[in-house]
């Protein structure tokens, strides 16, 4: 399952794509951390190494469709390494039909908004190494990901009992710092959890 940031991968993934991730994740465990933005990626995938284990980055600033297309596109690196090993190309045929049929299993879910859906691959052969490959994709992804931001501030600008949301909408409430953590609450179970002062989070308005 998820060994890192586990409450807040999960937040981030839309919701009736939450029980297809856990079950990928239960049968390919692997750590998966949120990382301050890039500029050069938005997620990576590090096989393990020795005394290492498999472990992906996705970059914290994303939409939620943005966030799942990418931890989706790792995860299926991650399943091409387990079940190939080292010798086949990151982005080959094997990687291809694994994160094609993967991404199929979500749409058929309707996870994804219609104008999103539309503009998926239509086969393997149409996937690139990267979002930016699929020019239609990139765009609409773009504009999701301009919605989100247009509201969005650092947890250390908020003032404390501001209320706040995750990109999914999942409501907190800031409590204060505690240490170079900063408390807060969720609105939904009650549950106090720690943030970095630098995590960006959505406006309430």
């Amino acid at each position: 399952m998820l060994k890192k940031d586990e409450f807040l991968v999960d937040h981030y993934i839309p919701f009736p794509a939450r029980p297809l991730v856990e079950q990928w994740i239960t049968d390919f465990p692997v750590h998966i951390d949120l990382v301050a933005p890039r500029k050069t990626k938005c997620g990576d995938y590090r096989v393990p190494r020795a005394g290492t284990s498999p472990r992906i980055t996705i970059n914290r600033d994303h939409n939620p469709y943005r966030f799942l297309i990418v931890l989706v596109h790792e995860l299926a690196h991650h399943i091409v390494h387990i079940r190939h090993g080292y010798g086949v190309r990151p982005h080959g045929m094997q990687w291809k039909v694994i994160f094609f049929q993967m991404l199929q299993d979500l749409n058929q879910r309707n996870v994804f908004p219609l104008e999103v859906s539309r503009v998926l691959p239509f086969q393997p052969s149409d996937l690139r190494a990267s979002t930016c490959g699929n020019r239609s994709l990139f765009k609409m992804l773009k504009k999701y990901d301009e919605n989100l931001h247009k509201h969005t501030r650092t947890l250390e600008e908020l003032a404390p009992n501001t209320i706040f949301k995750l990109p999914n909408g999942h409501k907190f409430k800031k409590m204060g710092k505690k240490r170079v953590r900063i408390l807060c609450q969720s609105l939904k179970n009650k549950k106090y959890y720690l943030f970095s002062p630098d995590f960006e989070v959505v406006n309430r308005d």
